[in-house]
């Protein structure tokens, strides 16, 4: 089935979270309702003679740039990277986010996170804590992974996982048909949070001994997913 009209959430934002060091992704999604483009051209308009007066544009620029808003979930990994962003100055402000679009081509920009919501109180006493921040990019963007295809994911499939504490495994779906994006997100049951965690990559790392259940679902097709059961071993 061809993709046909994009839907928002088809698209999806991940932000590394250790840019000073080994690269941390994390999925901007949990608690957040509205991912809005910021960006302009930067325009020379100029009026020559031999056009009688009427202008001339060129665009000499382009500024890339989203807001973000939402509500504050905390625990969510993204979330609290940039809400603990909020009182730094500098280059502690930039980081690198990554823009998955339906289908499945990956873009890289370097960024500068401003506007922070979400680590004060905001509003009425029973509302929830608005969370909100922009992303203004710096440079023109970096192709991590090229298209695979315009057709929506029809099965996935994954194998269950073993690991020791303090290790590292990753899940690898697979997804038909090929040409789908194989973008995924990666979701630990309640009961096993203690036991591992999982980040937007599919890399689990174990916490204790004990067992675990990770459920992955399309990005672009939530409604396709599977799951894989994790064995930590001490």
């Amino acid at each position: 089935m061809d993709i046909g009209f994009e839907i928002n959430y088809m698209h999806s934002m991940t932000i590394d979270t250790n840019p000073q060091g080994e690269e941390d992704w994390a999925y901007v999604g949990p608690g957040i309702d509205s991912i809005a483009w910021a960006g302009s051209d930067n325009l020379n308009e100029k009026a020559y003679w031999n056009m009688g007066g009427a202008s001339s544009k060129n665009v000499t620029g382009v500024n890339v740039g989203w807001d973000v808003t939402g509500d504050r979930l905390r625990g969510d990994k993204a979330q609290d990277y940039v809400a603990s962003l909020a009182y730094t100055k500098g280059s502690e402000r930039k980081t690198r986010v990554r823009l998955t679009n339906p289908d499945g081509e990956v873009l890289e920009w370097p960024v500068v996170i401003t506007n922070i919501k979400g680590h004060t109180p905001d509003g009425e006493s029973t509302a929830n804590v608005p969370f909100a921040f922009s992303v203004t990019c710096e440079g023109d963007p970096v192709q991590v992974s090229p298209a695979e295809g315009t057709d929506l994911p029809e099965t996935v499939t994954v194998a269950d996982v073993e690991v020791a504490v303090g290790a590292t495994a990753q899940i690898t779906p697979t997804v038909t048909p090929s040409t789908a994006s194989d973008w995924c997100f990666y979701a630990v049951n309640e009961a096993g949070r203690e036991v591992c965690s999982v980040d937007a990559e599919g890399n689990v790392v174990g916490l204790k001994a004990g067992e675990a259940v990770i459920t992955v679902k399309c990005a672009t097709r939530p409604s396709v997913n599977a799951q894989a059961k994790v064995t930590v071993t001490a």
